[in-house]
Parts: structure tokens; C-alpha cells; sequence
């Protein structure tokens, strides 16, 4: 498989995390430098995560490979002995990748846009009306998220055995 820069790779991890990225540099392995002969710079790397549906349907869903690292910008380097196998994406996963990537982005510029915006508050001493504003984003998003999701039925939890440690 010939290595570019600029590739989009699938590595499936020693930790059994699969991760979809682009490379910006490919490890050396005849490098007299340690640190050639380990690290792949990636970026715009997603990590893939198993789930099933309420019904038991089993999906696939992309995250950001680290927290907080959800730039289109953000570098990292990844230990290529971490590395168990490498593959081209197929281009369906390809598209579902740039459209994470785009959501990923988005809630990146979300955050930073609130970060200036609370930056701008504590200048101003307007702390009170950006936490209220929070407070109602949140509650439009949560009413948001109820309406997505449809009427959801929660049962308590009642153990009869309060006393036993498991």
C-alpha cells in the first residue's frame, strides 16, 4: 500500500479503537531519529464507536479520536507500534467521515465562539446574564433533543436487596 501524504487511512489500534484520519507524515522506520521511527502525524482523525438502537439494531457512530481535539487544524501523532492494522476507507465510510468531520468542526467553532463570548462577559461583569443564557440554551436544547427522541418512559430502580453489596 503506498503511503501519501495527504491519505486518508482506517488503523485499527493495539486498544481495539479503530480511528478514520488523514496523514500529514508517515512514521520512518530507517530514521536515526526515535521519534521519526514511531510517530504518524495525523489530523482530522474520528474514532469509530459500536452502539445499538433502543431496538437492538447495531451502528456505528464517529467521535473525535481525542477530546477537544475537534479543529479540522488539530495535529496529533499517533505511536505507529500502537498501530495492529491499516486500510483505505471505503468511499461510503469516506462521505460519513467528512460529514462527522463537519459536525465535529462545528461544534468546535460553537465552543469557541461561547468561550470569547464568556471571555467578553467576565470583562463586562456580565457574568449573571451569560449563565442565564446558558441556562436557556440548554433548556431549548434539552426540549429539542426530548421532541427528536419521543416519549421515553423512565422506571425506577428498586432493589429489594438494599442491604447486600454485589
Amino acid at each position: 500500500m503506498e503511503k501519501r501524504i495527504g491519505d486518508v487511512r482506517h488503523f485499527k489500534l493495539a486498544s481495539g479503537d479503530e480511528v478514520i484520519c488523514e496523514v500529514i507524515e508517515w512514521n520512518d522506520p530507517y530514521s536515526d531519529d526515535a521519534t521519526r521511527q514511531e510517530e504518524i502525524v495525523i489530523r482530522k482523525a474520528v474514532k469509530m464507536v459500536y452502539a445499538k438502537s433502543t431496538t437492538g439494531f447495531p451502528f456505528y457512530t464517529m467521535r473525535p479520536f481525542m477530546v477537544y481535539q475537534e479543529s479540522l487544524g488539530s495535529v496529533m501523532s499517533l505511536n505507529s507500534y500502537h498501530v495492529v492494522s491499516m486500510a483505505k476507507p471505503p468511499e461510503h465510510l469516506l462521505l460519513q467521515w467528512e460529514e462527522a468531520l463537519l459536525d465535529m468542526n462545528a461544534n468546535y467553532e460553537d465552543r469557541m465562539r461561547s468561550w470569547k463570548d464568556a471571555e467578553a462577559a467576565l470583562r463586562e461583569g456580565k457574568i449573571q446574564e451569560y449563565v442565564d443564557g446558558l441556562v436557556e440554551k440548554t433548556k431549548e436544547e434539552v426540549e429539542e433533543a426530548a421532541d427528536k427522541l419521543g416519549k421515553l418512559l423512565f422506571f425506577p430502580m428498586i432493589d429489594p436487596d438494599k442491604d447486600k453489596l454485589h
